[in-house]
């Protein structure tokens, strides 16, 4: 007697191969990687993240004067972007310097 479950079984006992639906069964479509000059990929070529939009980075350093630490989660997040270093940098320190004047006004008017 053989297993049940063998491929050439299929059918015996019941049994139907079920495996993974074909291309265009069940409305399945076969995706895969992008191919070369698909969706802008192009093998062994790396797209550059372009840099902060004006008022993107307009808003974070306003949010930055209020709300300091944002500044500085969003410059080290974006700090491994080549062309967004500069302006991770500006936030960085933006956001220190903002800490720094809030600790002195703090403690100017007595909060500690």
């Amino acid at each position: 007697m053989s297993n049940p479950y063998d491929n050439q079984n299929n059918g015996q006992y019941g049994y139907q191969q079920q495996g993974y639906p074909q291309n265009g069964q069940y409305g399945y479509q076969q995706q895969g990687y992008p191919q070369n000059g698909q969706y802008g990929y192009q093998q062994g070529v790396y797209q550059q993240t372009p840099p902060l939009h004006g008022g993107l980075m307009t808003l974070l350093v306003i949010l930055t004067l209020f709300v300091p630490l944002v500044g500085v989660i969003a410059g080290f997040v974006n700090m491994k972007h080549e062309s967004r270093k500069g302006q991770s940098v500006a936030l960085v320190v933006v956001g220190f310097a903002m800490m720094a004047i809030n600790f002195m006004l703090i403690a100017a008017s007595g909060g500690f």
